[in-house]
């Protein structure tokens, strides 16, 4: 499966964290699926792990924020975007994520914004063969739980 995750799952999967999307990526790797992202992806996942409180919080230093990046760059597939390609998604920030799924024939975009489970959005990925999911949802699906089974870190 081809999975491209948004930035805040992403950012929320650094190398210190211990909760549910870094248990995704880790996950989904080991399990052969392919991270799908581009170049505007990374740089908005640096730019937002740059923020001093989120510094704080996580307790990163710039240079593992630098490490993290690698680690994303070597373990995804990196596409190149078509930046003409609109899509009917109402935060403008949020079209390069749809537009990596595209280019990168992605199964699924993996987010918690509202935005992407509006109607129009859902509609859109599915005509372009993507599946809009949560973390819970992709995780339980990558673990083969049901629905009304509990999912834990």
């Amino acid at each position: 499966m081809r999975v491209t995750l948004d930035t805040s799952i992403l950012v929320r999967a650094h190398q210190n964290a211990d909760g549910l999307a870094r248990a995704l990526v880790l996950e989904m790797l080991a399990a052969g699926h392919v991270l799908v992202l581009s170049a505007s992806m990374l740089e908005e996942v640096e730019r937002v792990m740059s923020y001093p409180r989120l510094m704080k919080t996580s307790r990163l230093r710039p240079e593992q924020v630098v490490d993290y990046l690698e680690f994303l760059s070597v373990a995804s597939a990196i596409v190149e975007i078509d930046e003409t390609l609109t899509a009917p998604i109402r935060d403008s920030d949020d079209v390069h994520v749809l537009q990596t799924a595209i280019a990168g024939k992605a199964d699924v975009v993996c987010t918690l914004d509202a935005h992407f489970h509006e109607p129009a959005v859902i509609h859109f990925c599915e005509s372009n063969g993507i599946r809009v999911l949560t973390d819970v949802e992709l995780i339980r699906l990558i673990r083969g739980i049901q629905s009304d089974q509990p999912v834990s870190d």
